[in-house]
């Protein structure tokens, strides 16, 4: 699947590791959050960067003590109309501090695109061919705001009141 990285297509690195599959003995591997939780000794010796696909369902509270480990959290979109990984979005970030790439994978759609970043994810796994002069051109269309996002303090905003404009 084509994979988006600020406004650019990039190669994935990542290797998916689903259910009980063997893990590769090196390499970047992302694993379901269950598998982390349950074989996390087999990962902490992983000659490789972890990443963890956490489920729309999931709490994010519960990679808590991962956090410091995790390279990459691939958050699931399974509907364009299932909003609950935004909110793990900004838990990730907000709560937990999360720092390494944050992923959208599943039903991602260019619409929601600049509301996922200001969440603050930063990579887009995408279905099928989308056109990417749109993806460039969404991701800065949100220029006015009434919440911070997730990079607010590098725009600005934070402690600054911000109104959209009045027609």
């Amino acid at each position: 699947m084509p994979l988006i990285k600020n406004g650019v297509l990039v190669g994935d690195l990542w290797v998916k590791v689903g259910g009980e599959a063997p893990i590769p003995a090196n390499g970047d591997v992302i694993v379901e959050a269950d598998r982390l939780l349950e074989d996390g000794g087999e990962l902490a010796r992983h000659d490789g960067r972890i990443g963890v696909l956490l489920a729309n369902d999931e709490d994010p509270m519960g990679l808590s003590k991962w956090i410091e480990k995790l390279a990459l959290i691939a958050l699931d979109f399974p509907q364009f109309t299932d909003g609950r990984a935004f909110s793990q979005a900004r838990v990730l970030r907000h709560r937990l501090g999360f720092d390494g790439e944050l992923r959208a994978l599943g039903n991602v759609l260019v619409d929601q695109a600049a509301f996922m970043t200001r969440c603050g994810i930063d990579a887009f796994e995408v279905w099928g061919e989308q056109d990417l002069a749109a993806w460039q051109r969404i991701m800065g269309s949100v220029t006015r705001v009434y919440q911070p996002g997730y990079r607010a303090s590098e725009l600005g905003l934070i402690g600054r009141r911000t109104e959209f404009s009045r027609s």
